[in-house]
């Protein structure tokens, strides 16, 4: 039987298989049906895998809204009123509270923008596979995975004498 990470399709279904805790999950509707995320560099996981993001500054959700054109003109000028005091606090609160929601609408459809990579636990390093543990290995002590895979052979009759090895030893 083949496995396959991240996304698989057919033609009326999807199957979605979290690279975290490996949950594995069929929609018709997309992610968001499984509650599950992908990042914007591609890794698929549970919701619940979500890291949760540094609240931005209004300055740099400025600046952000502001880069990719998506920056109401009125809002614009109270945002920088904002920034330079000239509003009241009522004033600064109500409009920082439309601000944020304008923000939040901009990054609120995770099934096509993908969530940002700091909120993502494998491109954070918090979540490390055991693939990557091993790849880490073999860089950082020269580790040849085929002559131990052969010492491995050589030294026991099957996966449970391993087994017993492995849990004797920790």
């Amino acid at each position: 039987m083949k496995t396959r990470n991240g996304f698989v399709s057919n033609s009326s279904s999807s199957s979605f298989l979290c690279e975290i805790c490996g949950r594995h999950k069929v929609s018709f509707e997309g992610l968001s049906e499984v509650q599950m995320v992908e990042c914007e560099n591609g890794h698929l996981f549970c919701e619940h895998h979500l890291l949760k993001v540094k609240k931005k500054t209004l300055l740099e959700q400025y600046k952000d809204l502001q880069e990719k054109g998506e920056l109401d003109e009125d809002l614009e000028v109270e945002i920088c009123n904002k920034l330079q005091g000239a509003l009241t606090p009522e004033e600064q609160e109500a409009r920082l509270k439309e601000f944020e929601d304008q923000f939040e609408d901009t990054y609120a459809d995770l099934d096509q923008d993908g969530v940002p990579a700091d909120s993502c636990p494998i491109c954070t390093l918090n979540y490390i596979s055991n693939e990557l543990l091993i790849s880490y290995l073999q860089a950082t002590t020269k580790l040849n995975l085929d002559l131990i895979a052969d010492q491995i052979r050589s030294s026991y009759k099957n996966l449970q004498e391993v087994k017993e090895y492995i849990n004797q030893s920790k």
